[in-house]
């Protein structure tokens, strides 16, 4: 019965919340955060949960999931909370970014970086199979650093999106945008794809001025986007582009039912939570040290945590790390505190959700606040679906910091002043 209720509950607090978007007469009210954040929610914590069999992770009958309902419930509640409270910010150095007569300049240089750091270890590659690609797999312990900065290519893509609204789209901006989708499939990451899109949608809609959403196109772009990534999911290989064989095999009923890795996040969500309320099994800091630390590169710091609890949760729950599991991010705050972290953890996001869409509703004609906002879009369906706090902070750092800290050096190197 809590189970039902808790799923209940949450179905009319998010359903309440789209009715709220859908009928204002506020044409940007669609892209607050709050918007992905609760079609992650009804992604991850609800369609598995109506249609997801137990399958996965030798889930039994036993497994406490109220434990997870409730948190999804709670920790939504403190999202709603933490994101309408008024606060008053600004962005005053980030909204002065990106201005129309130097922004193609600063998209070539995300793409420039972006293409030089990923290439450098993974190769330079023009197609999504990996029968066409002659692979350069590079290991270090410096790599990391330098594939995060594929990232840029989000800032990349929506820069020459936005520059092409205004001026029009030049005709070599079509190929580098092409390659960035490509990159992003060869490199076997949905989540890039998720955040590229996320973001460029908000700037176009956004961009000059908040334009109404088209709904049905809308509907055809998420049924397109939802079978891409089941055969995605069924073809790719990390790092290496589709397997062509696994691709010609697949039919339509392979891929109709999506690409299922939300049931997985969902049961092994649920599990974990079982798991560390049964055993007492918390881990208390070390996520958080974990996220401090992650910056420092292992040959600066030989012993600094690796996030090894992750791995520890795999072998003692499921019995094996040999493939990947991931937690919603309320689940990892379970993992760290119990039922304080699955407060804490989504009020610190809501603090963020209000203080993006706060700068964006004060300065909503600045190039710099509405790809801000844009790129936070994308990241919040990164750091819920992801729960993992050192690489979403590092995610934080290359997908929305960066693109600015990069432009206001360009701008510095061409003596133009930056108000601060």
């Amino acid at each position: 019965m809590i189970v039902q209720l808790s799923v209940f509950a949450l179905i009319v607090l998010i359903v309440g919340y789209f009715c709220k978007v859908v009928f204002s007469k506020d044409r940007a009210l669609i892209f607050h955060p709050l918007t992905i954040i609760s079609m992650v929610y009804v992604y991850y914590c609800i369609v598995p949960y109506y249609t997801g069999g137990n399958e996965r992770y030798h889930v039994d009958a036993k497994t406490n999931l109220a434990l997870f309902h409730v948190g999804a419930l709670l920790s939504y509640i403190c999202l709603l909370f933490a994101s309408t409270r008024k606060i008053n910010v600004s962005f005053s150095h980030w909204n002065n970014c990106f201005k129309l007569k130097r922004m193609e300049w600063a998209a070539i240089l995300c793409f420039a970086l972006a293409f030089v750091g990923y290439s450098s270890f993974r190769g330079v590659h023009f197609s999504i199979f990996a029968e066409d690609n002659e692979l350069n797999l590079v290991h270090n312990d410096i790599e990391h650093y330098f594939l995060e900065l594929l990232y840029l290519y989000e800032a990349a893509f929506s820069l020459f999106l936005m520059r092409g609204k205004v001026k029009g789209m030049k005709w070599w901006y079509i190929p580098l945008m092409l390659y960035i989708v490509i990159s992003f499939i060869f490199a076997g990451t949905r989540a890039r794809l998720v955040v590229m899109i996320a973001s460029a949608i908000t700037v176009y809609y956004l961009w000059p001025c908040p334009r109404r959403v088209n709904y049905v196109y809308a509907i055809v772009l998420a049924t397109g986007v939802f079978l891409g990534f089941s055969i995605m999911d069924k073809t790719r290989q990390y790092s290496k582009g589709l397997n062509r064989e696994a691709l010609n095999e697949i039919s339509y009923n392979d891929i109709k039912g999506g690409a299922d890795e939300n049931y997985s996040v969902y049961w092994f969500s649920a599990v974990t939570m079982d798991y560390c309320q049964r055993e007492h099994d918390y881990v208390y800091f070390e996520p958080i040290l974990n996220a401090l630390l992650s910056p420092i590169p292992r040959s600066v710091f030989p012993w600094k945590p690796d996030g090894r609890y992750l791995m520890r949760s795999q072998i003692k729950i499921i019995g094996t790390a040999d493939h990947g599991a991931i937690f919603l991010y309320f689940t990892e705050g379970f993992f760290s505190f119990g039922w304080l972290g699955v407060i804490l953890w989504p009020l610190l996001l809501g603090w963020f959700v209000n203080l993006f869409w706060t700068n964006y509703r004060a300065h909503s004609t600045s190039p710099g606040a509405i790809l801000a906002l844009a790129l936070f879009n994308g990241y919040c369906y990164n750091t819920i679906s992801r729960g993992y706090l050192a690489t979403n902070l590092i995610n934080y750092v290359y997908l929305i910091c960066l693109p600015f800290w990069l432009y206001m050096i360009m701008q510095k190197w061409n003596k133009t002043k930056i108000k601060i």
